[in-house]
This record gives C-alpha cells, sequence and structure tokens, in this order.
C-alpha cells in the first residue's frame, strides 16, 4: 500500500506545480483518476494528460501517461498518443 500512496502522491504533487495554461507555447496539462469496474482485479488508475495546439488551433497533439495499480501490489503503466481536432 505504501507504494500506491506514493506514485499517487509523486504523480499529483508534479501535476500541481505545472502551469495550467502557457497562451505563448498553447500548453496545458492536466490529471486523471479512474476505477475500472467488471474486472478481475480492481484497477484504479492515475495519470497525466497534456495538450500542445499546433500553429492552426483547432488541432492538438495529446500524449497521455496512464499508472494503473492493480491488487496485491502489482502495478502496469499506459502511454499513449492521439491528435485531436476541434470542430468549428
Amino acid at each position: 500500500m505504501n507504494r500506491r500512496v506514493l506514485c499517487l502522491s509523486t504523480l499529483l504533487a508534479a501535476v500541481a506545480l505545472l502551469p495550467a495554461r502557457s497562451d505563448a507555447q498553447q500548453l496545458s496539462v492536466g490529471g486523471n483518476l479512474g476505477w475500472m469496474f467488471d474486472t478481475e482485479v480492481d484497477r484504479l488508475s492515475i495519470g497525466a494528460d497534456v495538450r500542445y495546439a499546433l500553429k492552426d488551433a483547432r488541432w492538438a497533439l495529446n500524449p497521455r501517461f496512464t499508472y494503473f495499480l492493480w491488487s496485491e501490489g502489482a502495478s502496469g503503466w499506459q502511454l499513449d498518443g492521439n491528435v485531436l481536432y476541434r470542430f468549428p
């Protein structure tokens, strides 16, 4: 359990210390917290989400990191990226 608390505290502190929005760079940072239902093991997940707007403000890059805290002290992670488009 101490490992879970340490990971959660570290991620929340990192997200809290980052700027919420920088208009000069069009960068926004956030976090997420989730729970997976209907699985063999309970899965709490915590993560970080970044959005970087490209020159055309309708397009943005969205890398994400998610850390899963499973039962019995096991863990896993997921790294993914998205390209977002804001419809007019």
